[in-house]
């Protein structure tokens, strides 16, 4: 029984009973601090019984211990045991301080699965600490100076080290993550060298990951006709439809360039279609300049603001159309999850412009069929494997037209990259595929004809995926399946390096190759392994050119792998000579020579051949056959006729 005398002392007074609250719910029992839904229903009844009650009252709480079973003055219901408890508590114990400042659920791991995910500083305050900035923020009463209950933890709960690397890659990856090649590089390291593996990160997402900005410049939001000239404007839309447009397709053409011929009638006046301007423009920078300038992030700016502003209004086609150039530029330039953010937006204003419906059933004419279901087709398609690679749930839209558009124009090749869109969205990490649907799947991947490099990519970016979910389901792929696959990818190498050639910055120029050392070192075979050095030189043809943090942590921590998988295998090696020394001490090892013809091989190429010689005399079935011969006689010699029948039934 504990009881606080109220007096009306102004905010001063209110803060005290705050504290003074507090520090009697601090001070209960120790157990019960198991049921904080119980206890906060005190906190909150007897801050309604202060606020009805008088300027001068008594308010008296009455808190159970926690091996008796009290009552609740103010409702009369019990407060339960221990034992009476049946529901168990949904979140941890404790958390971190990063989630909870952001208000996330923490699993209570060292780090915990949120700060994983989006590389947070994950890192434990003690409830001691907690005490310390209570105490400092709230001067406390002299007469409430009374020591507080200390609860200690055991050696075995503190926590770890922040660099600490020895949590396991399963307990760091979610359902969601299984089709993300982060996770997979991530099991992948932890499969070879806990203590040095890379932290979950998305490396070589693309050749920028935000770092395509200009130093100590702030963008601004213009007038189109104010940051670029109309010549400057025809150039950069020029190459726009010679680099982006035959993979993706979704502008008309022509009313690009009549657009394009009127603005500069009217420099003065903006409208909605300056936003398709803008990032048609944008786009152009990127395809024709490796370092950005200030125009470039002037046009995104200013598309950005058209977009914001619109969406007060109904959306149309325009504005879809922007939105999708917008997310077409952040998915070569942003970082992962501002591009899944803006995919999930863009994908909502297509729903909202009804652009998502069968264009022969919402019965809307003043729009091109086909390019309806391209501007649909390519936002499914980066929203689906940005989703994929963050590790987050996509955008599914209900009366999905489904149906795939022709190609548009004799150098369209993006027919070829929409019949890959059924076959993304069935690896939906929430629908369960096992080791034959997955087979099938890959087979009918490469089963595809794909010509152009950014076509190409995508095709091995999907044949990857698949790679790494059978991974996941303990299957190693091999014969004639594992031949078509690295067919592929060695396919896809060329593919980058043509990029690299041609000045085309795509997305998979180097998030590709980079996958792709990482299933050689996971497939660990002699013809993965051969095909490494062709994977590892793209990747550094990749930084030569684009010298951004992005490329040069991506070909870092690919030779990282690399010599981590090295290591692995000289230790094997290791092992192994040890166990020959330790149990054939006698046994001459060969030494290394350089490969020759088989008829120049002699016994000299084999060294001592004493050990061969008492192999045969343990072997009844190989008495009577001279050693000497097999080495003199330049490859060929006589086989007795009784051998014949052991050796086919051998």
């Amino acid at each position: 029984m504990c009881s606080c005398t109220f007096h009306p002392l102004g905010s001063v007074g209110w803060s005290f009973i705050n504290f003074r609250i507090e520090m009697i719910f601090y001070n209960g029992a120790a157990a019960d601090r198991r049921w904080p839904n119980e206890r906060a229903g005190q906190k909150r009844k007897l801050f309604s019984n202060v606020s009805r009650s008088a300027p001068f009252v008594t308010t008296h709480l009455n808190m159970a211990s926690a091996n008796n079973v009290g009552t609740d003055g103010a409702a009369g219901h019990p407060v339960p045991t221990p034992k009476q408890t049946v529901q168990r508590r949904a979140r941890s114990r404790k958390a971190c301080e990063p989630c909870r400042e952001r208000k996330r659920k923490c699993d209570g791991d060292m780090p915990c699965g949120a700060c994983v995910r989006y590389e947070y500083d994950c890192h434990y305050v003690s409830v001691r600490d907690l005490r310390k900035q209570a105490s400092a923020a709230v001067p406390m009463p002299p007469q409430l100076q009374s020591p507080l209950p200390q609860f200690h933890r055991s050696p075995s709960s503190a926590a770890p080290p922040i660099a600490s690397s020895t949590v396991t890659a399963d307990a760091q990856l979610q359902p969601a993550d299984a089709n993300s090649g982060a996770a997979f590089v991530r099991k992948l390291a932890m499969g070879i060298d806990p203590a040095n593996a890379p932290r979950l990160h998305l490396f070589a997402w693309n050749l920028y990951l935000g770092s395509r900005t200009v130093a100590g410049y702030t963008p601004r939001a213009r007038l189109l006709t104010e940051i670029l000239s109309r010549a400057n404007m025809e150039s950069l839309v020029a190459t726009y439809i010679a680099k982006v447009d035959p993979c993706y397709g979704f502008i008309d053409r022509e009313m690009l360039f009549q657009r394009l011929q009127q603005r500069w009638l009217l420099p003065h006046v903006e409208d909605s279609y300056d936003a398709v301007l803008c990032g048609v423009a944008a786009l152009g920078y990127l395809f024709t300049h490796r370092q950005a300038v200030e125009a470039e992030l002037d046009l995104i700016e200013s598309a950005k603001r058209i977009l914001d502003q619109a969406a007060d209004s109904q959306p149309n086609i325009i504005i879809a159309t922007g939105w999708l150039l917008r997310v077409a530029y952040l998915r070569i330039t942003a970082s992962p999850h501002k591009t899944w953010i803006n995919s999930c937006q863009m994908l909502h204003i297509i729903e909202a412009a009804g652009l998502h419906r069968d264009p022969t059933v919402s019965g809307n004419h003043d729009i091109d069929p086909n390019l309806q279901r391209r501007i649909l087709c390519v936002a499914r398609h980066v929203n689906v494997w940005t989703s994929f690679d963050v590790g987050h749930t996509r955008v599914v839209l209900p009366n999905i037209d489904s149906m795939l558009p022709p190609p548009s124009t004799p150098d369209d090749y993006s027919l070829e990259l929409f019949t890959l869109l059924p076959l993304s969205e069935r690896l939906d990490p929430d629908r369960p595929l096992d080791v034959s649907e997955l087979q099938a799947a890959m087979v009918e991947t490469l089963s595809y004809r794909h010509t152009a490099p950014p076509s190409v990519l995508s095709q091995t970016n999907l044949t990857l995926c698949i790679c790494r979910r059978l991974r996941l389901l303990d299957y190693n792929i091999s014969g004639e399946l594992l031949e078509k696959v690295l067919t592929q990818t060695s396919k896809a190498l060329k593919a980058a390096q043509t990029n690299i050639d041609t000045g085309s910055p795509w997305h998979h120029d180097a998030n590709v190759p980079f996958q792709i050392v990482c299933i050689l070192l996971a497939i660990d075979n002699p013809l993965s392994i051969a095909q490494l050095g062709d994977a590892v030189r793209v990747l550094n043809n990749v930084v030569h050119l684009y010298d951004t943090d992005a490329t040069r942590e991506a070909l870092s921590t690919a030779s990282l792998l690399i010599m981590l998988h090295q290591r692995r295998k000289e230790a094997d090696a290791k092992s192994l000579t040890n166990i020959l020394r330790t149990y054939a001490p006698s046994m001459q090892l060969p030494q290394s020579q350089p490969p020759s013809r088989p008829d120049h091989v002699n016994g000299s190429a084999f060294g001592d051949s004493a050990w061969l010689d008492s192999l045969v005399n343990d072997m009844p079935n190989l008495q009577g056959f001279d050693m000497n011969t097999l080495f003199d006689s330049n490859g060929q010699w006589d086989v007795p006729v009784e051998w014949l029948g052991w050796i086919n039934n051998g």
